[in-house]
């Protein structure tokens, strides 16, 4: 019998398997996709999560430098920018990582200790008894079952294991906001004030650097560095809001560049030309939960 299954080979996934394998448990960790996620979602660590990557070994090999974690003079929350600059003794840390990278090193991580990885398997069905569970998973080679103590479901938002499990999650879930990523791709930096750092966006005015600056129809941002790399953001309501972002075969079509500068110019009100040609990530996201699609650029 295995001791621990875990669906789900995320961050929490992957950090909660490298715990295991401290502890000296061999867990098998299940995952669809064919290998580790290589989708640009989230930028960043907040809080004292930081502190756990450093106390495990992990937060010099995500920096690259020997250095202790620092706290933050501040942060975002729901969009709004708050400082902790005035507050003493404070422990609010942040480490900008993007996702790709944070899978890496949790996986290469997670190896060290023998994890057992089953990237292709997902969980269809589990049947729970008194000394256990009866996991069902379906894998590249057909279906099979597996015999645990537990089974740990780290699946996201849209978690199949709660769902199975018939936990409910209370709130409400919508899909009708679009969130346009870009990275390697900035305005001209001409436009950039040299005193302030502001962009000064012709038609427009000046837009904060690394904020989310609200208009009426939208959000938008940009920085030099919006988390390792150069890059610029919308967020805008979809004119066609949708219950299920795997719905329609529009999330998975590339994105052109015409696209991108086409929610920019709805948002701002104004064209904001672009230096270069970039990769992109398409997110809908929820109140309480989000759904992420990567789309390439054409």
């Amino acid at each position: 019998m295995t001791q621990v299954v875990i669906a789900g080979a995320g961050p929490n996934g992957l950090m909660l398997a490298c715990e295991l394998g401290l502890a000296g448990i061999r867990p098998v960790v299940l995952d669809g996709s064919p290998g580790p996620n290589r989708q640009p979602r989230a930028a960043g660590i907040v809080g004292q999560g930081v502190r756990i990557f450093d106390h495990r070994g992990l937060y010099s090999t995500l920096t690259g430098t020997d250095e202790p974690p620092q706290p933050a003079p501040g942060s975002f929350f729901a969009g709004f920018a708050f400082s902790f600059a005035q507050v003493p003794d404070h422990q609010l840390y942040t480490l900008r990582v993007e996702q790709p990278r944070l899978i890496e090193v949790l996986v290469a991580a997670a190896e060290k200790y023998g994890v057992d990885f089953r990237w292709g398997h997902a969980l269809t069905g589990f049947d729970q008894c008194d000394d256990g569970v009866t996991v069902n998973i379906a894998g590249p080679d057909g279906a099979y079952e597996l015999t645990a103590e537990y089974l740990i479901g780290a699946d996201g938002g849209s978690s199949i294991t709660r769902k199975l499990a018939g936990i409910d999650f209370p709130g409400m879930s919508s899909y009708d906001v679009i969130e346009h990523v870009t990275f390697g791709v900035l305005p001209p930096l001409d436009w950039v004030d040299p005193v302030s750092g502001a962009l000064n966006v012709p038609g427009f005015g000046a837009v904060p650097a690394r904020q989310y600056f609200r208009t009426a129809h939208g959000i938008f941002g940009w920085g030099l560095q919006l988390t390792d790399r150069p890059g610029a953001f919308t967020i805008e309501l979809d004119s066609a809001p949708r219950e299920n972002p795997d719905a329609t075969d529009s999330d998975t079509a590339a994105m052109s560049v015409a696209e991108q500068e086409a929610s920019i110019k709805r948002v701002l009100g104004c064209l904001c030309g672009r230096r270069h040609r970039f990769v992109s990530t398409v997110s809908a996201l929820g109140p309480t939960r989000s759904e992420d699609k990567s789309r390439d650029v054409v």
